[in-house]
């Protein structure tokens, strides 16, 4: 999400949009914020977390494991083979992604005919895709999305974690990485899962946003953060992200109204 802004930006400054130039910035990002953070000694990440502890399954709960590595590789697996079955996806989002690697900017006349008024994260992420393989891949640029997929499911049983045992949170993982819908969008559907993942993902931080509250104000803004950023990228995904961001923003003006203090 961050790269694609960075990718806007850099063209609205008409600086053109390559490897190289949004490698540079990202890296002058990193450095700015890392000399913020030794110099006020404050860390967001310590040693400790880097340990790799791996957990000791259950039968049933190696066999759920199994079947959500199934359902990933399944989706890295489809999405790489199946050809674009929907016209959107070639006519607009790869065709501006392709003008994006050959000519480094999306702020050529000609391409507003294929953007129109359709928001443009989906766009710049593809033409990343492109931009990272160094070539154009009609196969290899769609893994943005099991790549997401992947993602999501990580999120959504580290969410579950918090409140529930390890056998229940992988049962409902798999449930997750199953709906049929769903798996069919990660493999064609480029701006329905983008703004699915962003979406939901805002959905769920909000939710811990709000059971956090009243146990710990500190924490639970953290998760509010990053579920009104997640919420963002929703909306620059697809024009919908505007009705589903109203419909969060309404539940969480209600909770602040039934939590004044």
């Amino acid at each position: 999400g961050f790269v694609t802004l960075i990718m806007f930006f850099l063209g609205l400054a008409g600086v053109p949009i390559t490897f190289t130039t949004v490698t540079l910035t990202v890296s002058a990002i990193i450095a700015a914020i890392g000399i913020y953070s030794f110099s006020a000694k404050t860390f967001c990440l310590k040693l400790e977390e880097f340990k790799i502890v791996l957990p000791r399954l259950d039968p049933v709960e190696m066999l759920l494991a199994g079947l959500i590595a199934i359902k990933v590789i399944y989706v890295f697996f489809i999405s790489i083979i199946k050809p674009m079955v929907d016209v959107d996806a070639f006519q607009q989002y790869s065709i501006v992604a392709k003008a994006i690697f050959y000519d480094r900017t999306f702020t050529l006349p000609y391409l507003h005919s294929f953007c129109g008024d359709k928001p443009l994260l989906p766009f710049l992420a593809q033409g990343w895709s492109f931009i990272g393989l160094g070539t154009i891949n009609d196969a290899l640029f769609k893994i943005i999305y099991p790549v997401l997929f992947l993602c999501f499911i990580v999120i959504f049983y580290s969410i579950l974690r918090r409140a529930f045992i390890r056998k229940f949170c992988l049962l409902f993982a798999f449930m997750l990485s199953s709906l049929p819908f769903m798996v069919y969008h990660a493999t064609t559907a480029y701006a329905d899962f983008t703004i699915t993942f962003y979406y939901a993902t805002a959905t769920f931080y909000t939710y811990l946003f709000m059971k956090e509250f009243t146990k710990d104000h500190k924490v639970s803004l953290r998760y509010l953060m990053i579920g009104l950023l997640f919420l963002g990228f929703a909306v620059w995904a697809k024009k919908a992200g505007l009705v589903l961001a109203l419909v969060n923003l309404l539940v969480l003006a209600a909770f602040m109204l039934f939590n004044k203090k």
